[in-house]
């Protein structure tokens, strides 16, 4: 992997306070990173030691193998999205996105062409001459990525660029952000609290946590095998268990709290963590279940149903069709879908992960505990391949 840009030994600092905690990260040239964790995890403060606004407590920051630290936000040859955008609401349009190249000392016929040019990119030519208290909040932030990509950086920063706009016009403009960094092909850095924006948007995920990069890698390869609680629960919903991996009959056998079946390959003996997501369990005929459970509430989310079941004393979160028809206390076979049951070693057979109860799992990210992640524990078995093939 060919890394622009580096960040080495990161860290930050307030006080006794530490923002971030001795970072360190190679973003892969051409690609979009996007960084993601909740409020409090240092992402924002990572972003602004980069673009050279925040000065760091220690570490660098290189930029093609120089190191970049003590330069100026204005000689990094990176363009920077703010969350508020930031224009300058005494210009238009084409003054905001001539702004940079004019602090270059770049001549007014080339920043005219180059802003046009730009502006063209993001589809808001016919604008140009429009005061920016006008526009729009997809308008603006079009204008704003437009400024920041017309003097050519190397790098681009984007710190929660769609944060700030209503639902319906964030994933409208998910896609049209994703189509247009692509064909860029800059080196960028996104940082956002969005889960769904940041698997959906980046070539690299990296999810922070406590001021650190609990993992990283290809988006999907992230949520599959999280390396964690942390980031098995931060990404969308996950169902964790305290499990055991015995040798019975000559097989090795996984014991869940409410059902035994067959451990995925390479597991080894003895207690672990089971995660298995929502949408990796499923309403199956009794004949075919792993397990039966009675159904406690559901909710409608439109292209689905979300399940809350009980199956003994576990609490288990199941996705299913839309038209499932249901009846509160019905009694429910649910199977495990093949190669979807992702372990970890447990070293106290008698803990359990905070913020999940005794008895079950958790349902998801929102009962997950902030910062519980461990960047040092174990990564799950190396084979997913489980439960009970049928």
């Amino acid at each position: 992997m060919n890394a622009l840009l580096e960040a080495r030994s990161l860290r930050k600092s307030y006080g006794a306070t530490v923002a971030v905690d001795s970072l360190s990260h190679s973003f892969p040239e051409g690609k979009i990173t996007a960084i993601v964790g909740p409020s409090g995890s240092g992402k924002t403060t990572t972003l602004w030691m980069i673009a050279g606004l925040t000065e760091p407590s220690g570490g660098s920051v290189r930029l093609d193998g120089r190191d970049i630290t003590a330069l100026p936000a204005h000689r990094r040859e990176i363009g920077i999205v703010f969350q508020d955008y930031a224009l300058f609401p005494h210009l238009n349009v084409r003054e905001n996105v001539e702004f940079g190249l004019r602090c270059r000392h770049v001549r007014r016929a080339e920043r005219r062409r180059r802003a046009a040019e730009t502006l063209a990119l993001v589809r808001m030519e016919h604008l140009a001459e429009r005061r920016v208290q006008q526009l729009s909040g997809g308008e603006r932030q079009r204008v704003a990525l437009a400024r920041a990509i017309a003097f050519r950086p190397r790098v681009l920063l984007l710190d929660e660029p769609l944060s700030s706009l209503d639902a319906r016009l964030r994933e409208e403009l998910r896609g049209e952000l994703f189509r247009l960094l692509r064909e860029l092909a800059i080196t960028t850095v996104y940082v956002t609290h969005d889960q769904v924006e940041a698997m959906s948007i980046g070539h690299e995920l990296a999810v922070m946590s406590s001021g650190r990069i609990e993992q990283s890698g290809p988006p999907a390869e992230v949520y599959r095998r999280p390396e964690n609680l942390f980031v098995a629960g931060f990404l969308g919903s996950a169902n964790i268990f305290p499990a055991d991996c015995a040798v019975r009959n000559g097989r090795l056998d996984l014991a869940l709290p409410f059902a035994a079946v067959d451990a995925p390959a390479g597991a080894s003996v003895g207690p672990c963590w089971a995660m298995i997501r929502p949408e990796d369990l499923e309403v199956v005929r009794d004949d075919g279940a792993d397990f039966q459970a009675a159904v406690e509430s559901s909710l409608f989310l439109g292209n689905q149903l979300r399940l809350l079941l009980r199956a003994g004393g576990s609490r288990i979160i199941v996705d299913a069709r839309n038209d499932l028809p249901l009846t509160e206390g019905a009694i429910l076979g649910i199977g495990i879908r093949a190669g979807k049951v992702v372990l970890w070693p447990r070293e106290d057979a008698g803990a359990s992960p905070k913020g999940h109860e005794r008895d079950g799992a958790g349902p998801g990210p929102s009962e997950m505990p902030r910062g519980s992640g461990n960047p040092d524990a174990p990564a799950p078995q190396e084979s997913l391949e489980g439960a009970r093939s049928r």
